[in-house]
């Protein structure tokens, strides 16, 4: 039974009994839209996580409703649920086996679920001892991945749902922080400013993507105008930190 699994958790989890409780009640009445709201605020705050439950949320509840979910909403949740998991292995047989069923998630779930796959790759360090040349040749993979998929992120344009851009200017701005250049760097964290709100980023976020954005502003070549980032409320949050002399 689907509701088998919210049951269990309540008790396992006291302390989120009425978090669960509340996704019991919507599927009990059958509130798809508002399940998956549900869902996403559940996943999306960290302090609800607890070893493997995002996981067991996932393959225990919302795999056995998902085909009544917005596709695409559905997709938002798995990036959290992905971190669940130890080592990339894990996490890439979790994000193929979603992409097997991309008839039913269609083009843009299936997009967005592509894109966290290209971030597992990006985040996942080399195995100790692997010559530099071998994550050069992931770097350069990763940089024609992401540029095939710029061209079916470009072609959303006009659509309101900004999360797949986000998702994509991110993957692009983390990749050029580590391959360079730095202008490079800036010019796609820029990017993922104008598609995503202060209050999407976390803290942590948000005072690593300040303190790098302006490293690079001062260093990348032709980077001659401060205005495009200080326009910006990012770099509020360097105010009372050690980095606020940037």
């Amino acid at each position: 039974k689907k509701m088998d699994h919210i049951e269990k958790s309540a008790i396992a989890y006291p302390e989120l009994a009425e978090r669960y409780g509340d996704l019991g009640t919507k599927f009990d009445k059958k509130l798809w839209h508002q399940l998956t709201g549900a869902l996403s605020a559940f996943v999306h705050d960290e302090s609800n996580r607890r070893g493997d439950n995002f996981v067991t949320l996932y393959t225990e509840f919302i795999q056995k409703v998902e085909g009544k979910l917005n596709q695409l909403e559905l997709a938002k949740l798995m990036g959290p649920i992905v971190q669940s998991f130890a080592d990339a292995e894990s996490k890439y047989k979790f994000i193929d086996d979603l992409l097997e069923k991309k008839a039913r998630l269609g083009e843009e779930a299936t997009l967005l679920i592509t894109l966290l796959r290209c971030h597992v790759k990006l985040a996942t360090p080399p195995p100790a001892g692997t010559a530099p040349e071998a994550r050069a040749a992931t770097l350069l993979e990763l940089k024609k991945d992401m540029e095939a998929k710029k061209v079916e992120v470009d072609a959303l344009s006009g659509v309101a749902d900004t999360m797949i851009h986000a998702t994509f200017y991110d993957l692009a701005s983390e990749y050029y922080k580590e391959a360079g250049p730095p202008e490079e760097y800036y010019k796609h964290a820029l990017m993922l400013l104008s598609y995503s709100s202060m209050e999407s980023l976390r803290p942590e976020k948000a005072m690593k993507l300040a303190t790098d954005m302006s490293l690079a502003a001062l260093s990348g070549d032709g980077v001659y105008n401060f205005g495009e980032v200080l326009a910006t409320p990012i770099t509020n949050a360097l105010e009372g930190t050690p980095n606020a002399w940037l």
